[in-house]
């Protein structure tokens, strides 16, 4: 019965003033879908996305500098000396299942027009059983174990071969090494994989192409990435059934300081589950710093357009001066008005709540285009659903 009379009291209050309330639903709708557009940016950034994940357990490797009295002197850092460590872990039998290293480059790429510089990443084999990179068309296996193979996602490919076709047309087609890498090793791969969009992970960090260890020029990088001094790469690792993360990066830490030069402090290591990485992996501080600012920047526009209802209802409320005489003359009790007026806000809350959620679904795709951010968990999930209902029931 409260919930029609507030039905009824909203109605009336749109009929006898519909600018004052459209303003209300909007400002405060508005509010809300920017709170939801930061909730979910927020849980991307901090919470890694499993759905890229394999398997359970995969872990990265993490590396500190120590000053000359042994302490620390840097953050955390991902990038480590990927192929000395895991040579020493597995001579160790470190309880890891698999591991791979992954690289990044910029190498300007030319397909059937113009020279393209594009963020390529080199992997070994066992990626494939870390993380389920979405495939097209192709087999990404087989491109990280044969030299001449590449794997392009779909907007890279567009960019070398033009938009025309679907993912398999681009398969078997010739990419070539351009820009000053190509002098003196003339290299050319065949397109054996095509993927789809990437999520935007940090920990994996964009790329365009994927290359295996062992085409000319990566073997010529190679190189530099076998010693302990080189601390430029990552490190993935499945642990074994009954590891965990903090034995793993035992095992890390000592391969290290057996091989640190002597009179040298050496550095940190550590092994962390890339379900904690986005809260306490490599440039956590800063992305909580971010994160903190975004959330804080929401709390405020939602509190300033719940303070401008408030005001707005209150002028209406003194307008109605009359009417809340008239229903306690008639036997109305200090309940039954709270009833009333509390059903009338919530339906008004309930309607921003709504607006808000439709803001949000509808400019998802220009927030990606503009942060630019590709949202790896739903921004209407169920949970932000009823998060943004019961705000709204709670404003």
């Amino acid at each position: 019965m409260n919930f029609r009379f507030g039905l009824l009291g909203v109605w009336r209050r749109v009929w006898r003033s519909p600018t004052q309330t459209m303003i209300a639903i909007s400002a405060l709708g508005l509010a809300m879908g920017l709170a939801c557009l930061a909730a979910a940016l927020v849980r991307d950034h901090l919470q890694a996305d499993a759905g890229v994940l394999a398997s359970s357990g995969v872990v990265t490797f993490e590396r500190r500098a120590r000053g000359s009295e042994g302490n620390a002197v840097a953050e955390w850092s991902g990038f480590v000396p990927a192929s000395a460590l895991r040579e020493a872990l597995q001579a160790e039998g470190a309880p890891m299942a698999a591991s791979a290293r992954v690289d990044s480059v910029n190498w300007a790429l030319r397909g059937t027009g113009r020279a393209v510089r594009m963020r390529a990443m080199l992997a070994d084999p066992e990626l494939t059983s870390l993380f389920m990179l979405p495939v097209r068309a192709g087999d990404l296996s087989a491109v990280l174990t044969r030299p001449d193979g590449v794997a392009l996602t779909e907007a890279a490919a567009e960019q070398l071969f033009g938009a025309e076709g679907s993912p398999g047309d681009w398969l078997g087609r010739q990419v070539r090494l351009a820009g000053p890498e190509a002098a003196g090793t003339p290299t050319t791969w065949t397109v054996a994989a095509v993927l789809g969009p990437v999520p935007a992970q940090a920990m994996l960090r964009e790329f365009d192409a994927i290359f295996g260890f062992d085409s000319a020029p990566v073997r010529a990088r190679g190189q530099k990435l076998g010693g302990w001094w080189f601390a430029g790469s990552a490190l993935y690792a499945r642990l074994l059934p009954q590891a965990h993360a903090e034995q793993l990066g035992a095992w890390a830490q000592r391969a290290a300081d057996q091989h640190r030069q002597l009179n040298s402090p050496g550095d940190d290591y550590r092994a962390m589950s890339l379900d904690e990485w986005g809260l306490r992996g490599d440039g956590s501080t800063l992305r909580w710093r971010q994160m903190l600012s975004l959330g804080l920047a929401a709390l405020v526009t939602l509190l300033l357009a719940a303070v401008h209802v408030v005001n707005l209802g209150s002028v209406s409320l003194l307008r109605r001066q009359r009417e809340i005489a008239l229903r306690k003359t008639l036997g109305a009790g200090p309940g039954a008005l709270w009833l009333m007026l509390c059903g009338e806000a919530l339906v008004v809350a309930m309607a921003a709540s709504l607006l808000g959620l439709l803001l949000a679904w509808w400019v998802t795709p220009l927030a990606e285009a503009l942060l630019p951010h590709r949202f790896d968990h739903p921004v209407l999930s169920p949970a932000s659903v009823v998060a943004s209902l019961a705000g709204g029931a709670l404003l």
